[in-house]
């Protein structure tokens, strides 16, 4: 989508509901992420916003280099609203929409903090990984654990089963065992359905075999 590559390019990213503001100064682009880290909604818009944002920012390559020019010029560029321009004060202000993002974190049963950049190199898309996921990994020393830290950006693309399996299987030959999986704010039902449904091998079976889901009906 045309405008998710804009966003990423000149700062102006929606991500995990959390709105983000850029400014420009001597070429730089600085980005500040408006969230919630403590209230209401931290769960959706806390700390998983911001790693969102690192990763969108290093997945475009963290620059914004010729940017006017390429909005002029560059037809994969082109708004889906308004002129192909930014304006020369104000900039653009940018609306983008994409699938259900899960926010997913694997937690490894090691302090080796390299095992789990390996891990998220290996499996994130950007590096030749797992399709519609990014990934980075990061060290928990108050608890003596690291992590491979996830975007699920189109679980139907990539399911949470052959992420974690393929951590699992990357994270044995580094002769390091799961420690734990948690997920940062809210998942679709269908995530975990689809989950369950090619961890048991389940045949033929369907969302309305749900108790639940069918008293909600």
């Amino acid at each position: 989508m045309t405008i998710a590559r804009i966003v990423a390019l000149i700062g102006v990213l929606t991500l995990a509901a959390s709105p983000a503001r850029a400014q420009i100064s001597d070429g730089v682009v600085k980005i500040g992420v408006l969230n919630d880290q403590s209230g209401l909604y931290a769960d959706l818009a806390g700390q998983g916003s911001v790693v969102a944002a690192r990763m969108a920012v290093e997945d475009y390559g963290a620059t914004a280099k010729g940017l006017k020019v390429e909005i002029e010029t560059n037809p994969d560029r082109k708004p889906d609203f308004g002129p192909p321009r930014l304006h020369p004060t104000a900039g653009a202000c940018i609306v983008g929409a994409r699938p259900v993002l899960i926010a997913w974190n694997v937690n490894l049963r090691t302090t080796d903090v390299g095992v789990a950049k390996r891990i998220a190199r290996a499996i994130r898309e950007s590096d030749g990984g797992l399709p519609a996921v990014r990934a980075k990994g990061f060290d928990l020393a108050d608890r003596g654990l690291v992590q491979v830290s996830m975007n699920m950006v189109d679980y139907r693309k990539t399911s949470l089963v052959q992420a974690f399996e393929a951590i699992r299987a990357l994270a044995a030959k580094e002769g390091v065992e799961i420690a734990e999986s948690e997920i940062i704010g809210l998942v679709p039902l269908d995530a975990l359905v689809e989950g369950a449904t090619q961890y048991f091998k389940l045949a033929r079976f369907h969302g309305d075999q749900i108790l639940e889901t069918r008293l909600w009906e």
